[in-house]
């Protein structure tokens, strides 16, 4: 991703679902805040910025149950007191309560089999 000031996240499908907002439910600025930093992931694992497109780039589609997964780690680091410790109980609350809503949202979007891209938004 270009240098860019990421502010909101938001999803998108490479093909529609009938009666599915991906993006109803989630908090965008929250999200991206979320999706962690090179601290919150193994030396050689997969992170959420991997799925994160910038504006103006071309979208790079993946796996819903990739993300699932790489998703699903981070939401289990951050559970783990030892893990968290340098953070605030509430900011880890708010955090996981952001991931859990996109992780509800990928679930669903690889029920249809369909692939996603995080898109990285300012405020402007």
């Amino acid at each position: 991703m270009a240098n860019f000031r990421c502010e909101r996240i938001l999803l998108r499908l490479n093909e529609m679902i009938r009666d599915f907002d991906p993006n109803g439910g989630l908090d965008h600025e929250e999200l991206a805040w979320s999706l962690g930093d090179q601290t919150d992931y193994g030396p050689n694992d997969p992170q959420m910025w991997d799925y994160v497109v910038g504006p103006g780039e071309r979208p790079r589609w993946h796996s819903a149950m990739a993300g699932l997964n790489t998703l699903r780690s981070l939401i289990e680091r951050l559970e783990n007191p030892a893990f968290s410790a340098q953070r605030t109980p509430e900011a880890v609350q708010s955090q996981l309560v952001a991931l859990r809503a996109l992780e509800e949202k990928l679930d669903r979007i690889d029920t249809y089999d369909r692939k996603f891209y995080l898109l990285a938004k300012d405020l402007g």
